[in-house]
């Protein structure tokens, strides 16, 4: 439920420390994509404060709501605490996955000067429930990669739909208008083959 609750979150509350209030947290909604290593990429202007904040205190937090009606606190929450790294420019398959998944933000990094960073989770806090929460380690919420990154656009041209832009082990990702979304899959896929059967199900 972790796992897919953090697959399943296109954006978050974004908590750093502040630089102007010393001593107090600082809460921004942000729109983030996962890595291969199911480390949340973002995307951040330079004048934005919580980037000011993250340059000075690079430690923060992710927070998670599953998305659903009722009692807010009856619905699963996950918090991932983590250090902010500013993301190294030799990395464009990554650069360019982001894009995929958020087109509209295209013009914020060509024109606008907007910079890439990594999460980079250290310790996660899961609650599926009013009263029941616990702490997990990164190695619970990594997700499986069956294909290499290579693997994974020749399936994606395969199917030649131009709506999924991400597949893993536990579902897939899908582009309606100009937002992602995800398909989860019933049981995770260990092959390019089980891949295939479980998109043939879901799609």
């Amino acid at each position: 439920m972790a796992r897919q609750l953090l697959a399943g979150s296109f954006h978050g509350v974004l908590s750093s420390q502040s630089a102007e209030l010393e001593g107090f947290p600082f809460g921004s909604v942000v729109p983030f994509m996962l890595d291969r290593q199911a480390r949340p990429i973002i995307l951040l202007s330079h004048l934005a404060q919580h980037t000011k904040n993250l340059l000075q205190h690079n430690k923060c937090c992710l927070t998670l709501q599953q998305s659903a009606d009722g009692d807010v606190q009856k619905l699963r929450r996950l918090t991932a605490l983590a250090e902010c790294h500013k993301l190294p420019e030799d990395e464009p398959s990554l650069v360019d996955r982001f894009l995929h998944y958020y087109p509209h933000q295209r013009p914020y990094y060509e024109e606008l000067n907007f910079h890439f960073y990594r999460l980079q989770p250290v310790r996660f806090y899961f609650n599926s429930g009013f009263g029941s929460a616990r702490w997990l380690g990164t190695d619970a919420l990594q997700r499986g990669y069956p294909l290499d990154e290579a693997e994974e656009l020749a399936l994606l041209k395969q199917w030649g739909d131009s709506a999924i832009i991400g597949i893993d082990s536990e579902g897939v990702d899908r582009l309606e208008g100009d937002q992602p979304s995800r398909i989860p899959f019933m049981q995770p896929a260990d092959s390019a083959e089980a891949l295939n059967r479980q998109l043939e199900a879901c799609l």
